[in-house]
């Protein structure tokens, strides 16, 4: 989620990206990119969402994390106050132990 800390009077784009960490794009999640645009005079306040699909591959593993990073802002003069954030994928699956009697 990005939010503006400030108002904007000119539409603001801002660019962003992930990147693999310990989780793998096509296996763990859907790699993103593209850019998210703010109104011109948003208020201070004014939130937008990215969303990043995760794949559930059913597979019995530690939590796993990527990140997303903003890049250029085009529209005004605006300075990013936190460019990166990781993103912890944590993993939904159980180990299923089974005894058999001989």
């Amino acid at each position: 989620e990005i939010t503006l800390s400030a108002s904007v009077s000119t539409a603001i784009t801002v660019t962003y990206s992930t990147a693999n960490g310990t989780a793998t794009a096509g296996s763990d999640y859907t790699a993103a990119s593209g850019s998210v645009t703010f109104a011109a005079n948003s208020p201070a306040g004014t939130k937008k969402t990215i969303d990043v699909a995760i794949t559930d591959d059913n597979v019995v593993e530690s939590s796993e994390d990527f990140t997303m990073s903003l890049g250029t802002v085009s529209g005004g003069p605006v300075t990013i106050g936190t460019a990166t954030a990781t993103a912890t994928i944590t993993d939904n699956d159980v180990s299923v132990v089974t005894v058999a009697a001989t």
